[in-house]
């Protein structure tokens, strides 16, 4: 049986869709991506190309805000998503967002091995940012 690989990422870009898509054609994986939202329309100009996706993956219900320079990304329904892709493995795509954090507490809780990208917060990242961004490694990859 394949393994179940659940990649969590921020949004459909198109230049991640062939990857995707080739790792959706290989015999020992079964991938499924769940994208935070489809696009950040204040950062990405992206045309999304839903026609050349040929991997399994959904969108979660989201709300985006900018707080200053910051941006405040809230999703809800990750836990039944992560719970209906019963993934082996989860690759979440950082450490910047509260679901990333939310899917790291869900694995660890469930025994699932997690593996981050390790997605940089900011060049100019606080003491308080390196400490969370140790914590959140100390909980992956097990």
């Amino acid at each position: 049986m394949k393994p179940r690989v659940v990649i969590l990422t921020e949004i459909i870009a198109p230049y991640r869709i062939p990857i995707f898509n080739a790792l959706a054609q290989r015999d020992d994986v079964e991938p499924h991506v769940i994208f935070l939202s489809e696009t950040d329309p204040s950062l990405r100009q992206w045309r999304i190309y839903k026609d050349e996706i040929q991997f399994s993956y959904q969108v979660l219900p989201a709300s985006r805000r900018r707080i200053g320079k910051y941006n405040l990304l809230l999703n809800w329904d990750l836990s039944r998503a992560l719970e209906a892709s019963r993934p082996d493995v989860l690759l979440c795509g950082g450490y910047n967002y509260i679901s990333s954090w939310n899917a790291a507490f869900w694995a660890r809780r469930r025994h699932v091995r997690i593996c981050s990208s390790g997605t940089v917060l900011t060049p100019l990242l606080s003491n308080a940012g390196r400490s969370q961004k140790e914590d959140f490694h100390r909980t992956e990859c097990r």
